[in-house]
């Protein structure tokens, strides 16, 4: 051997401090993992064992030979609960007791070299019998999601066999006196206490990362779920809002076209009666605007929600001159060639209908309103103006926000709602809209033409 016992040993020493550090660091960056704690109880009986075979020599023999073996065992035997609580059972220690208190007097009364065969074998069969357990237990909860599970199950079902073998090869050449300066084929007893050390605190980091990504892929699902149902919510009170406003249009309309009626109608002038009906029908207004409100936003919401579905080509002068048609105002465009651009032809046709319908209300002047059309290389821009008051600088950047009206403007009905669709349906196409000028307000809308369009 390349090494003398002392040397492998001081390893097989460093080696399981080092493990032990690392699983008790692993058991702090993860408290709330039951397994590692026992785990790391092992991993430090593992190393005080090693650290009393170090001190062969300098302290009794008796406790040396006796101590170190049965804290290797024991350090097994926590391994054994560790795997357990991983597979979610319970602690079991009757047959690690049974397999300690059976062995335990071969290491207490045959402390001389010339039983070191015996203790070997000793050794090998507590060992042996405790990576059976482990293998077992893991085995029976072996999970064709669960790869590391396997992969330790058979990792000591290995070592299980290894110690068999072991057993067998010390009852046909049974090892002589071990020094700690020797280089003899017995220090292959060390190397595999080595070899053991790191199947020990690598099988430990292999579980506790898979159940790890056991609970991260629970808690995804249950977050999925979650999503589900609240999808599910969204939908239903959506549809009920939906319903509700459709039962509020019809008596709306029937109070507004009595008003009408009565106003129309009435003979006399009379303050107090045209006073009450003026009263009604601003209130009928404001609630239709109301109601029309909340069938827009869900509408929008819906065409939202499934817009890249329905994404196609869209000759955007189409879309322009049926709004200028439905609102009366003109529509001035470079050559009136088509435009194409990405998109969903409805929304669209709401974007734009709600600038022109948010000009029309603030305008002194219908026939001032401008709206116009142009494009360069890679996007084409369209300008919506109106003459009205403006808008002031500190309203600027808030007009966007959803249901942020102007205090001064309350009596132009709307619901806030419009502009907040114009931005967010203009991010949908990949495009922007600015406020270029509050005063007189003018906004422009840019959207990126389709590639490859001359």
């Amino acid at each position: 051997m390349l090494f003398d016992i002392r040397t492998l040993v001081a390893v097989m020493a460093i080696t399981t401090f080092v493990s032990t550090v690392t699983l008790f660091l692993f058991w702090r960056l993860l408290p709330e993992e039951r397994a590692l704690r026992p785990a790391v109880f092992g991993a430090a009986c593992q190393s005080l064992a090693t650290i009393l075979i170090l001190l062969r020599g300098q302290i009794a023999d008796v406790l040396s030979i006796f101590a170190s073996n049965i804290l290797l065992l024991l350090s097994y035997a926590l391994l054994y609960q560790t795997m357990r609580i991983f597979c979610g059972k319970t602690t079991e220690w009757r047959l690690p007791a049974i397999i300690i208190i059976a062995l335990a007097p071969v290491f207490l009364f045959f402390p001389g070299n010339e039983y070191l065969g015996m203790r070997v074998i000793a050794s090998a069969i507590g060992i042996g019998s405790l990576c059976f357990l482990i293998a077992l237990v893991l085995y029976r909860e072996r999970q064709q999601q669960l790869p590391a599970r396997r992969g330790v199950a058979i990792a000591f079902a290995g070592a299980s066999v290894c110690s068999l073998i072991r057993i067998v090869v010390t009852l046909k050449y049974p090892p002589g006196d071990i020094h700690f300066l020797d280089k003899s084929d017995d220090s292959l007893i060390f190397i595999w206490g080595i070899i053991l050390a790191f199947i020990y605190a690598f099988s430990i980091i292999m579980m506790t990362s898979e159940r790890l990504r056991e609970s991260l892929k629970q808690k995804l699902n249950d977050e999925q779920k979650a999503h589900q149902v609240a999808e599910r919510a969204l939908q239903e009170q959506r549809a009920f809002v939906t319903m509700l406003s459709h039962e509020f249009r019809t008596p709306l309309a029937i109070i507004r076209a009595n008003t009408d009626a009565i106003t129309l109608l009435s003979e006399q002038q009379n303050s107090d009666i045209d006073s009450s009906v003026e009263r009604i029908s601003r209130a009928n207004l404001r609630l239709t605007t109301l109601v029309n409100g909340c069938l827009n936003n869900d509408r929008v919401q819906n065409l939202l929600t499934d817009s890249q579905e329905t994404f196609c080509d869209v000759n955007l002068i189409g879309v322009l001159q049926e709004v200028a048609d439905e609102y009366d105002v003109q529509l001035r465009a470079d050559d009136g060639s088509p435009i194409i651009v990405p998109g969903d032809r409805d929304l669209l046709f709401i974007l734009f209908s709600n600038l022109i319908n948010n000009a029309i209300k603030h305008a002194n002047e219908r026939r001032n309103i401008e709206f116009s059309c142009c494009s360069d290389a890679h996007a084409v821009h369209i300008d919506v103006a109106d003459d009205g008051p403006g808008i002031d600088a500190a309203y600027r950047e808030k007009i966007f926000e959803k249901y942020f009206r102007i205090n001064a403007d309350k009596r132009t009905p709307g619901t806030g709602l419009g502009l907040y669709f114009v931005r967010v349906i203009a991010g949908q196409h990949h495009g922007q809209v600015r406020l270029i000028d509050g005063n007189p307000t003018r906004f422009r809308i840019s959207l990126p033409l389709k590639e490859n369009t001359q």
